[in-house]
């Protein structure tokens, strides 16, 4: 049991207005109930004790015994009359621990050589108790349905109305190059013929 399940188990076991028998003989009357303390009154005297220390107390003895001597030199301060203590705090946590189901029934008959007592229980040995909020499953998620949205009809491109320009034949270079150098060589032949023509013509007029 954690600590916010002791206090729970506390405050709700014990409201304001709760008269427990006290074990040496009188009541003891609930007059503050939580957050984080218990109040009660004994008589004309009104005490307080932090609900935390309670828990601290059963978390050390759970599944064995404690008297209110062992409390008493647990904290002093807190359990014992004699060092600015109250020893009724003893009984009362013994009252308390049973009416949460945490312990038997109190021992000893408050005396020297046999103090009050109880055996804490263990929390798997605990009984439920009033104060236990009721379980609540928890609500199972619902799943919605995610719509599947058609995809848009994608349309092919538009044919282009633009005429293609016609293939431009480009001449084959070494061709025209070919025929143009077979001419320059027709043409020098026709001026050397010419040339060697006209040195003949010479040559047989000098005679």
């Amino acid at each position: 049991m954690n600590q916010d399940a002791f206090s729970l188990a506390l405050v709700s076991s014990l409201p304001v207005g709760t008269v427990l028998e006290n074990p040496g003989g009188g009541t003891s009357e609930v007059v503050v109930s939580g957050p984080d303390r218990i109040c009660y009154k004994r008589q004309n005297t009104r005490m307080c004790i932090q609900i935390s220390l309670l828990f601290d107390v059963y978390e050390r003895y759970r599944g064995r015994a404690v008297s209110s001597n062992e409390l008493r030199e647990l904290v002093p301060k807190v359990f014992d009359s004699k060092r600015s203590g109250h020893s009724c705090h003893c009984t009362f946590l013994f009252m308390a621990f049973q009416r949460i189901g945490l312990a038997g029934e109190i021992f000893g008959e408050g005396k020297r050589g046999s103090p009050f007592g109880i055996q804490v229980g263990d929390e798997a040995e605990r009984p439920s108790f009033g104060g236990n909020p009721p379980s609540v499953k928890p609500t199972p998620k619902m799943k919605v349905p995610v719509a599947v949205l058609p995809q848009p009809a994608v349309s092919p491109p538009p044919a282009s109305t633009t005429a293609q320009p016609a293939p431009v034949e480009v001449a084959k270079k070494p061709e025209a190059e070919h025929l143009k150098n077979l001419k320059l060589i027709l043409e020098i032949g026709v001026v050397l013929v010419t040339l060697i023509g006209g040195i003949i013509a010479l040559l047989l007029r000098n005679r």
